[in-house]
């Protein structure tokens, strides 16, 4: 990956994800100069947004820049995938989010799955002989 003051990264999730693990990355990388774009399914509670669960209850909506099926990997550096007691499981039963993430896969791209979030990995049939970290 480039470096992060030119990385344009990318970070896929729904409702339910954890919102520190998602904000804090997000927050951290733009502050070393990153470009960071929040994808979502269009089926969220509240169209162009998402919602966070922390502390066993809903938290707060972001916004979403952008909708999974408008997602040019070209575009792209890098993906996140942040955790959340029902993120990675929404996300991996959505058969285009799982190809988005075989997409970053196949060109080449850093991805960095979150705590559960390496679930989507394996969804892709992407660790299959790799070692991974959690």
């Amino acid at each position: 990956m480039p470096q992060i003051a030119h990385s344009h990264l990318l970070i896929i999730a729904t409702d339910g994800f954890d919102h520190a693990e998602l904000l804090r990355p997000r927050d951290e990388l733009s502050a070393k100069g990153a470009q960071i774009c929040i994808a979502a399914p269009c089926e969220t509670r509240r169209p162009g947004f998402i919602r966070s669960w922390c502390d066993d209850e809903w938290g707060t909506y972001i916004a979403a820049d952008l909708t999974l099926d408008r997602i040019n990997v070209r575009n792209f550096d890098g993906l996140i995938l942040p955790e959340g007691p029902m993120n990675p499981d929404r996300l991996r039963a959505i058969p285009h989010a799982v190809d988005v993430v075989r997409a970053f896969y196949d060109c080449g791209k850093t991805i960095a799955a979150i705590c559960q979030a390496p679930h989507i990995l394996v969804e892709a049939g992407i660790v299959k002989g790799r070692q991974l970290t959690s």
